[in-house]
């Protein structure tokens, strides 16, 4: 209980766990299944383009986490948040736009799909790195010492129910 009215007793705390929460509802579903099933079905992959689909994935991270750094100290957190799920919108519209490439070639139209969408897919979870590591920097500064724990178990209890949530 206290966490909760730690959160709600803070606007700015609440904005924070408020866009976790729609992160991880809309976002890890398009990850978690939905890009598997539109490399298989709809873009024809085989087996050795996803797995270097999955390896391109997970480069995400680890550039996310190498640009958080440089774009904290250069934008306020809530500026970056907001930023990251604008930039996080045109990107799923630039990998839905990928499936439209079925008017070229079918010798290229793999290529330009599993291009775009990786690339996209990518740049994707480097945001959501930036944005984590911008949330957590922020709720560090925002909760007092004592509160923390328990905060961080709401928001992330919150989080967790999103997701199942997202891919219903």
């Amino acid at each position: 209980r206290m966490g909760l009215r730690t959160i709600f007793g803070n606007r700015e705390l609440l904005m924070i766990v408020m866009l976790s929460i729609l992160s991880n509802f809309a976002l890890y579903p398009v990850f978690s299944v939905g890009v598997s099933i539109i490399m298989f079905k709809d873009v024809g992959v085989t087996d050795e383009l996803f797995g270097l689909s999955r390896s391109i994935l997970y480069i995400g991270p680890i550039a996310g986490s190498l640009l958080a750094n440089a774009l904290l100290k250069n934008i306020d957190y809530r500026r970056l948040l907001v930023r990251v799920f604008v930039a996080d919108g045109a990107l799923l519209l630039a990998m839905a736009a990928a499936l439209l490439f079925s008017v070229v070639d079918a010798s290229y139209r793999i290529l330009a799909q599993f291009l775009l969408i990786n690339l996209t897919a990518l740049c994707i979870v480097a945001t959501i790195v930036v944005a984590s590591i911008a949330a957590t920097t922020a709720m560090q500064r925002i909760v007092p010492g004592h509160m923390m724990g328990r905060v961080i178990g709401v928001d992330a209890s919150l989080c967790m129910l999103a997701v199942p949530a997202g891919q219903m």
